[in-house]
């Protein structure tokens, strides 16, 4: 019930908030039930499949178990945020698996859209490809089969941009909405049953003949077998925002004069937001691409001409971010740069 209750008001934000995530629980964080075996993305809410097995990893799970994080029956990844991700086969020989989320918020037709979500090749798995995308849709795409789903994603993986085992690797794009889309769906697209691919783990090279092949010794006398010619990923921190909000928001609501500085500014620097005195306090909130909150310490003084505000990033990492200033019933954004 608390998880649920967490992506409810997740879900809110999103829908009510700016520059927010249209991807619900991006990031695979709230859950309805721990993982406890294979095959159960659904326990992600509202995450799902078209057809297939496709699996939720998360460290709730505890030590030892396949499915936790970071150490599971595909190798050893920590969550590239928080404690949980997502996993699916992308390539074996017809054998494919995809995820599918309905999205909070209805896309607007001729807005563009940023869009971007992390893979990371399984360590057990011998072989990685390129041919990974995202596909939008107005309806929830329902399979009957395994084989790839005939749909051309809009965004997709450069050629030959291979996805690496180490650490999560950025695939993204800007989307330019026809309108109605609701839905996304990400996987392998490519109708070719064996896409290009790349030998990164020698050492899980197969061997037919009575040799190791494609295994993994989860180091508790239990070994778990696959296809050696399978391509298996990890995905999180899957994102759709609003382009032209990230791009514009410093021109937004421009009648009052909000100054922030220093802007660049580094982490644990504080940062002074200056807003001129129009009588009620206001609220402030710093958010990241990705529409999640970012945890502050603030201070709060007011004088005869102005408020003013000192702020200091308890969290975060080099980048963009947004300060959201809520005051007289308007809502005033401005960006932030963090530097190392």
């Amino acid at each position: 019930m608390k998880n649920l209750l967490l992506l409810f008001c997740f879900v809110l934000s999103c829908v009510f908030g700016k520059a927010q995530n249209l991807v619900p629980n991006g990031s695979f964080e709230v859950y309805d039930t721990c993982p406890n075996n294979l095959s159960q993305i659904s326990y992600a809410f509202p995450w799902t499949f078209p057809f297939g097995t496709s699996d939720y990893f998360n460290s709730c799970a505890g030590s030892g178990s396949i499915i936790s994080v970071p150490t599971n029956w595909c190798g050893h990844q920590y969550a590239r945020t928080g404690n949980g991700y997502a996993g699916f086969i992308l390539r074996d020989g017809g054998y494919l698996e995809y995820l599918q989320v309905e999205l909070t918020d209805t896309l607007i037709a001729g807005r563009k859209y940023c869009v971007s979500f992390y893979l990371s090749l399984a360590d057990s798995f011998a072989y990685t490809i390129s041919s990974v995308g995202l596909y939008f849709s107005d309806t929830a795409i329902i399979a009957t089969n395994y084989y790839p789903l005939p749909y051309t994603p809009q965004i997709q993986n450069p050629p030959a941009a291979f996805i690496n085992e180490t650490g999560w690797t950025e695939v993204s794009g800007n989307y330019i909405a026809q309108g109605g889309e609701k839905f996304i769906t990400i996987g392998n697209f490519n109708p070719n049953i064996y896409p290009d691919s790349l030998l990164l783990n020698t050492d899980t090279v197969p061997h037919f003949n009575g040799g190791p092949c494609c295994w993994y010794d989860y180091g508790n006398g239990d070994t778990i077998y696959h296809s050696p010619w399978s391509s298996y990923f990890y995905l999180d921190d899957v994102s759709i925002v609003h382009c032209d909000l990230t791009e514009e928001a410093d021109n937004l609501n421009d009648d009052v004069v909000v100054s922030i500085y220093p802007n660049p500014a580094k982490l644990l620097e504080t940062i002074t937001v200056q807003i001129p005195f129009q009588g009620d306090i206001p609220n402030i909130n710093i958010t990241d691409l990705a529409g999640r909150e970012i945890n502050s310490k603030s201070t709060f003084l007011k004088t005869k001409k102005e408020y003013i505000f000192q702020i200091q990033l308890v969290k975060g990492a080099e980048g963009i971010y947004f300060i959201s200033i809520y005051f007289n019933n308007k809502q005033y954004i401005k960006k932030l740069i963090i530097i190392n």
